[in-house]
C-alpha cells in the first residue's frame, strides 16, 4: 500500500513538473527556473507582493560566462511556472563599455514606505547591493583602472519597468587601490 501510494504521489509530481515547463532543451532543468539564455547566478532579491513571487538573480544578458553583471527578473504566482522579465539593473555601459555591474544584494517590499521612496498608491520595491564602479586614478606613476566595491540603494515603485538608483552616491564604499 506504501509503495503504491508513493509511486502515485511521484507520477502526480512528475506531471506537475513536465506540465509546469515548455523547456525543450534535453539539458535544461525542468523544474527550477532557467533564463531563455544568458548566464546565471546567485539569487539576489525573493519577493513576494500582491500574489506574486519575484525573483532577482545575478545575470549576465550577453553570454553563458561571467561578465556584465546584471540583475535578472522572473515572476511567479505558484513557485513553479516562472515569467521571465526584462533585466532588472543592466550592467551600466552594456554592451559596450560596462562601467558598472551589480552583484549580491537583497530587496524588500517597503509596505510602510519608509524608505520615502514610494509614491501614493504604489509600494516601493527597495534593493541593497554590491556594485564593482570601474574607475580611473592616479596612482604614484601612472593613471591605472581599479574596481570600487561600493554598497547602493534603489527602488522601484510595483508597476513601474525599471528601478532607479537612490541616492546617487554609494552607501558604503570601499576603498582599495
Amino acid at each position: 500500500m506504501f509503495a503504491m501510494s508513493s509511486l502515485l504521489a511521484f507520477g502526480l509530481c512528475l506531471a506537475q513538473v513536465i506540465s509546469a515547463q515548455v523547456y525543450t532543451e534535453p539539458y535544461r532543468p525542468q523544474y527550477h527556473f532557467t533564463p531563455a539564455h544568458g548566464w546565471m547566478n546567485d539569487p539576489n532579491g525573493l519577493l513576494f507582493h500582491d500574489g506574486v513571487y519575484h525573483m532577482y538573480f545575478q545575470y549576465n544578458p550577453g553570454g553563458d560566462t561571467w561578465g556584465n553583471i546584471s540583475w535578472g527578473h522572473a515572476t511567479s504566482r505558484d513557485l513553479t511556472r516562472w515569467t521571465e522579465q526584462p533585466v532588472a539593473l543592466l550592467a551600466r555601459g552594456y554592451p559596450n563599455n560596462v562601467t558598472e555591474m551589480f552583484f549580491s544584494g537583497s530587496a524588500v517590499v517597503d509596505t510602510n514606505n519608509t524608505s520615502g521612496f514610494g509614491k501614493p498608491g504604489q509600494t516601493p520595491f527597495v534593493a541593497m547591493y554590491t556594485s564593482y564602479v570601474s574607475t580611473w586614478v592616479n596612482h604614484r606613476v601612472s593613471k591605472v583602472k581599479y574596481w570600487l566595491t561600493c554598497f547602493f540603494l534603489a527602488s522601484l515603485c510595483h508597476g513601474a519597468a525599471k528601478w532607479k538608483d537612490c541616492p546617487s552616491e554609494p552607501t558604503i564604499a570601499i576603498d582599495r587601490v
